[in-house]
């Protein structure tokens, strides 16, 4: 039977359903064209209540059971296999690569050529930066999440102690924020578009996030609210979530390991597709997922997304979907009144309607199949009937929780006036986790999260052009760094400390100069030494 996709799409739904259950394992030429390599494997309808029918017909699931597996198409890119899982850095340079850390350093120098008529005492001693400056940058943005700090000036305060002297001994307090100052992902000049700040760069590391790894079968379909509190005409208000003020994004990972695969930012109806259009949510979730439709992939959705069309859009595009759902949406049959633990379970085509009364009403609408229930033993050691497709969505559901629990963890927690650098923040956290996700799945050593961040940190500190011949811990000693005297007395960079014991020396070392933009002053040769080699 020759029937391609136009033409399928011009049928009935009976028409439609009649093609799928009885034309799926023809081996004609017309199959062989619109799902090459067997990407759709045959598919039996066993039951006939599952045709076609104007109504919803409710159906005894102790003796009815039909629980359909599908074949799940996957694949792994060629470059996988060479990959090397155990080291960090290798990892995160697939998402922030040679091409995005010279866009970025691209972009800073010509952001601030474009404000070069800001003139004061910090601009005026700004460098041009190169792209191990912005690696290193980067690493000291992930370093600053390991600590709580109120302040980004607190991390140059004696009073911290020794354990961030790495960051003094790489960058100056000034340089950092002036490098923060200027940071840039996109030309101005060419679009005056606030969106374009960051939404081209994020759909080129949500691209790079899909290329790199193939997910297993199970998807987790979900929004994100990334915290901002400043202005600005995206922000949005959800009150459901932890950060209840912020930029909603729509994202799509992996439901068992939280490996985030795409991530839409939420700008307005008009301008969040880039169409210039209103978009329903309909539109949203098919654009997510457009790169896993034919591959029988089961995608978990919450009340929000769920209604019968954008279901059965899915189900045409062998994208098999079980989520909530809310009892007034257009379709869903009358619920009558249930006592406690009572199922109901209704069919209509290839939709499944399940109600679960738990003190209150679970609704669930599906398209794969699972009239199975399950015992499971409470807290209170009593046993409580459960339908399974119920533990299937509890379980599946959270992988975009997985994946924001992950970033919250050590995420880079600084106010910004700025919304887009907020969103770049959470990209750089969710491309560090995505890299920690696979260096646990594939990699042969074992890490924790933390340790993982601290090796990553370390190689890319150690791209700065200072830290290139020396230790990453410290500066190196070297026959170069003497002590000179000065006319001036200043307060010593390791042990003084205005709010307990000021001390002040005339002696500093002027060699540092030219890695601090300032002299550091050191009172005596214990200072200097601990300043030098620690």
């Amino acid at each position: 039977m020759e029937t391609n996709n136009f033409e399928m799409e011009e049928k009935s739904l009976e028409e439609q359903e009649s093609y799928f259950m009885d034309d799926y394992s023809s081996n004609d030429e017309s199959d062989e064209k619109n799902y090459t390599n067997n990407y759709i494997s045959s598919i039996e309808f066993e039951d006939s209540k599952l045709k076609a029918t104007d109504g919803w017909e409710k159906i005894d699931f102790e003796k009815d059971f039909n629980d359909y597996s599908y074949n799940f198409i996957s694949s792994r890119p060629k470059f996988f296999e060479f990959l090397n899982f155990d080291n960090p850095y290798l990892l995160f340079s697939q998402f922030f690569d040679n091409s995005i850390i010279s866009e970025i350093t691209t972009q800073t120098n010509l952001y601030f050529q474009q404000n070069v008529f800001i003139k004061n005492s910090k601009t005026e001693r700004w460098k041009d930066v190169d792209n191990d400056t912005i690696r290193s940058f980067l690493g000291i943005l992930l370093l600053m999440g390991l600590y709580n700090f109120s302040s980004l000036d607190d991390f140059w305060k004696n009073s911290n102690g020794l354990i961030i002297s790495s960051i003094k001994s790489i960058i100056s307090e000034h340089r950092f924020k002036l490098i923060w100052r200027f940071f840039h992902l996109s030309d101005n000049s060419k679009s005056k578009n606030p969106k374009n700040k960051v939404f081209t760069f994020l759909a080129e590391i949500s691209k790079k996030w899909r290329q790199i790894y193939i997910p297993t079968q199970n998807l987790s379909l979900d929004e994100t609210i990334i915290a901002f509190n400043g202005r600005s005409r995206y922000k949005q208000y959800e009150p459901r979530k932890p950060d209840k003020w912020g930029l909603k994004a729509f994202s799509l990972a992996e439901a068992d390991s939280g490996y985030m695969l795409n991530m839409i930012l939420y700008l307005g109806k008009r301008e969040t597709l880039g169409k210039g259009e209103s978009f329903t949510i309909t539109e949203m979730c098919m654009n997510l997922c457009n790169e896993y439709f034919n591959k029988n992939h089961i995608l978990y959705l919450d009340s929000y997304y769920v209604s019968i069309p954008l279901l059965e859009k899915f189900y045409y595009k062998h994208v098999y979907c079980i989520g909530t759902v809310r009892k007034n949406r257009k379709g869903l049959p009358s619920i009558p009144e249930l006592s406690n633990g009572e199922v109901i379970i209704y069919f209509r085509k290839f939709f499944q309607f399940t109600i679960w009364k738990n003190k209150k009403e679970i609704c669930l609408l599906s398209t794969k199949k699972n009239t199975n229930i399950v015992t499971k033993i409470s807290s209170k050691k009593s046993e409580k009937n459960k339908p399974a497709i119920i533990e299937l969505y509890n379980s599946y559901m959270h992988g975009v929780d997985r994946n924001n629990q992950f970033c919250s963890y050590y995420g880079f927690d600084q106010r910004h006036t700025k919304w887009w650098k907020c969103v770049f923040i959470r990209i750089l956290e969710v491309s560090t986790v995505n890299s920690y996700i696979l260096f646990s799945k594939f990699g042969k050593c074992k890490l924790t999260h933390k340790e993982f961040r601290l090796k990553l940190i370390e190689t890319l500190l150690s791209f700065y052009s200072f830290k290139k011949t020396t230790n990453i811990k410290g500066i190196g000693k070297s026959t170069h760094h003497i002590l000179t005297s000065s006319e001036a007395n200043r307060d010593c960079f390791i042990c003084s400390n205005r709010n307990t014991k000021r001390k002040r020396t005339n002696k500093y070392c002027k060699n540092c100069y030219n890695n601090f933009d300032r002299n550091i002053y050191l009172c005596s040769d214990s200072c200097f030494n601990i300043f030098h080699d620690y």
